[in-house]
This record gives structure tokens, C-alpha cells and sequence, in this order.
């Protein structure tokens, strides 16, 4: 039996890594949409000195990401685990300065 199923390992889309700048109090967005394969993505953020976070929207649209209205990902957590459709583009609102990371994912 073939396909999809909740159990599979994620699988890194070779050449699919990015990284974003994010400033204190504004929003920014990666570059590049995420492509045709990928299905979910691997997000961490590193703080630039002290621990701190951002709030992350995903959507096709490319809508900045807000101070209130997203995902709030701290860069004291383990990469995290989000799904996402092809097309769909990543936006990050810093809470203080930081570097966010992704890489693209399928199975």
C-alpha cells in the first residue's frame, strides 16, 4: 500500500534552505514561495543576542505577518514542524531582532 500517511518522515528538499533577517517591531518576508513538492516546513529562529520570538503567518498571499494576529514561535524552541502548501509564503513580525531558518519539506 502506497502514499501519504501521518507516520511518514519528513524528507529535506535539497536546496530548499532560507534565511530572513527579521527586525524588531516590523514585519519581513522570505524571498522565494515554497515549490510544487513541498509540504511542510522545518522553522527556527536564533536570536542575534538575547532570547527572543516572532510571530509567523503562512499563506499564499504573502500578507505581513502582524504583532497580534500569529503563530508566536520563540527562538528558545526546537525547529518547528508546519505544513504548507505549494505556493504558500512565510512572514515573520520580530518581537526583538533575530535570524529565522527554513527548510522546505516533503515525504
Amino acid at each position: 500500500m502506497g502514499g501519504w500517511t501521518p507516520i511518514s518522515p519528513w524528507r529535506i528538499i535539497d536546496g530548499s534552505g532560507q534565511s530572513l533577517a527579521v527586525s524588531a517591531a516590523a514585519s519581513s518576508t522570505f524571498t522565494n514561495a515554497m515549490g510544487a513538492e513541498t509540504r511542510a516546513i522545518a522553522l527556527s529562529l536564533a536570536p542575534t543576542a538575547t532570547a527572543t520570538g516572532a510571530l509567523v503567518r503562512i499563506n499564499k498571499a504573502g500578507t505581513a505577518a502582524t504583532a497580534t494576529l500569529d503563530r508566536l514561535i520563540k527562538t528558545t524552541d526546537p525547529p518547528q514542524i508546519i505544513a504548507v502548501s505549494p505556493g504558500d509564503k512565510v512572514s515573520c513580525y520580530g518581537l526583538a531582532a533575530c535570524t529565522a531558518y527554513l527548510t522546505e519539506l516533503t515525504h
